[in-house]
């Protein structure tokens, strides 16, 4: 399931490059802005929740690693199989939030080379 929704982002990602070019740049400016704004509403609440998981399910297993919030997914070998499938959502959820996040933002710098080059500003 998860690998379709991988290939269809990557499938939407390649459309949007290829309809850059047609679309208006204020759309792409609001796209823009709209995958960021869904990125850290879908992402922040989904990564907060990963991390809370994550830490109970450490706290089952024995004490907590220092800093292990820097790096939770190096701890994930410390879980069992049943402890990964219930974090495995939420991990999911938050990394969906972070790729909106990253997208969104490599529209609007799409979107700002692209005004700058109709302009004849800055940019060649």
């Amino acid at each position: 399931m998860q690998e379709v929704l991988l290939v269809l982002v990557v499938l939407a990602l390649i459309a949007l490059a290829m309809g850059v070019l047609l679309v208006p740049l204020k759309l792409l400016a609001i796209t823009a802005g709209s995958l960021v704004a869904v990125g850290w509403l879908i992402g922040l609440p989904g990564g907060l929740y990963y991390h809370v998981a994550l830490r109970r399910e450490l706290l089952r297993v024995g004490p907590l690693p220092p800093r292990w919030y820097w790096n939770p997914v190096s701890h994930h070998e410390r879980l069992d199989h049943a402890a990964l499938r219930r974090l495995r959502p939420r991990f999911f959820v938050g990394g969906m939030g972070f790729l909106l996040i990253v997208a969104g933002c490599a529209l609007a710098l799409t979107a700002l080379v692209l005004w700058f080059r109709a302009q004849k500003g800055l940019l060649p």
